[in-house]
Parts: structure tokens; C-alpha cells; sequence
């Protein structure tokens, strides 16, 4: 499997357009950008970003600027093969970087346990379920950047996410999660983490 650093150079160059799809940019588009349809350079999202939660989809250009910011990390507290998303304070020092490719977040990172780097990429997220990560290959999960400046992780342009205490104690994202323990939150991609 190849590290995700290698991967993403042999993927065609993507920018985001204004209707949060990929499109795939030609050399010679690379040069000229269409008033239409903004270059990664100026998006508030940029190619690789960090995942962060908070009270608004208004993006900011430093993240620590963001009403109840909290990072997220990858989470397995039962040695699970796949992983979940939680928030994560101060002083914590895994915070994955992402990128959005063909509808799902793929990241590079070290398990949780330390046992070595790995390629993970999110399933298809489903009703009251925690966002899962598997190592791999992705599988297309019908997720996007969109919000007002397409800075919002959306799952069929619906942010519909929910921070929601698990058995643990611990705030894991949840896809259309409700109920007693859970807040509703954006997931937004920003260029650095607030902390």
C-alpha cells in the first residue's frame, strides 16, 4: 500500500467548484482559474486540512476564532478495525490531516495504539452512527465540502452532524445523531487546528 503522500501525488490535480463537487483540473487549467469556480488557493478549505467541530458554518481564517472549537482525532477504545472521530483538547498530539477524494476523507496517520502509519479512509456514513475509518482503499461515501465557503463537511450537501458521548465518556461525530448526549455541530475543514 503506498503512503498517502505518494497516492495523492499520482491522483489528478482536483480543485472544489462553487456547487461543492470535485472536478478535475487540467495542466493547462492550472494557470488560468474561471471566475466561476474558486482555486484552492483562495478556498477557506484547502486540498489537505484538519477536521475540526464547532457552533457555525461561518468559516474563520484562524480556527481558534471558532464559537466552541474543539479538534478531532482518530479514536479506538476497543481495538476495533475501524476508527472514530472525537474531539480532542489542548495538548493532544495526533491530529490527523485529511484531504476529500471521490466523496470520502482519506488521512495518513498512526493507529491509535502506536503500532505504525497507515492509509484510512471513511465509509459510507449512515443514520446514528459514529463516522468510521478503515484502512485502505475508500469507498465513495457521498461526502462533500459545501457551507458558505465550501469550508463544511456535508454528506449529500446536509451538515447533519452531532457530537455524542459514547460508552466511554468521550464525544465521537455522529452522522444525524440526536437524542440525550448529543450537540449539534459543523465539521469544518480549516488550514490549521485551533490548538
Amino acid at each position: 500500500m503506498l503512503p498517502l503522500p505518494l497516492l495523492l501525488s499520482t491522483l489528478p490535480l482536483l480543485h472544489l467548484t462553487s456547487s461543492t463537487h470535485l472536478q478535475r483540473r487540467t495542466p493547462a487549467a492550472q494557470e488560468t482559474t474561471s471566475s466561476s469556480a474558486p482555486s484552492c488557493q483562495n478556498s477557506t478549505a484547502p486540498p489537505t486540512f484538519y477536521l475540526v467541530t464547532t457552533s457555525t458554518a461561518t468559516p474563520s481564517t484562524n480556527s481558534s476564532l471558532l464559537p466552541n472549537v474543539r479538534t478531532t482525532s482518530f479514536y479506538d477504545p476497543t481495538q476495533a478495525p475501524t476508527l472514530q472521530l472525537r474531539t480532542t483538547g489542548p495538548g493532544y498530539d495526533s491530529t490527523p490531516h485529511f484531504t476529500l477524494v471521490a466523496g470520502s476523507l482519506l488521512a495518513y496517520n498512526p493507529d491509535p495504539f502506536g503500532r505504525g502509519n497507515y492509509s484510512w479512509a471513511s465509509a459510507a456514513a449512515a443514520v446514528g452512527a459514529p463516522l468510521l475509518f478503515a484502512q485502505g482503499a475508500s469507498g465513495g461515501g457521498g461526502l462533500s465540502l459545501g457551507g458558505p465557503a465550501e469550508n463544511v463537511l456535508t454528506v449529500g450537501g446536509n451538515a447533519s452532524w452531532a457530537l455524542c458521548a459514547d460508552e466511554f465518556g468521550e464525544s465521537v461525530v455522529v452522522w444525524g445523531g440526536s437524542g440525550a448526549g448529543c450537540v449539534v455541530t459543523f465539521l469544518q475543514a480549516v488550514a490549521s487546528p485551533p490548538y
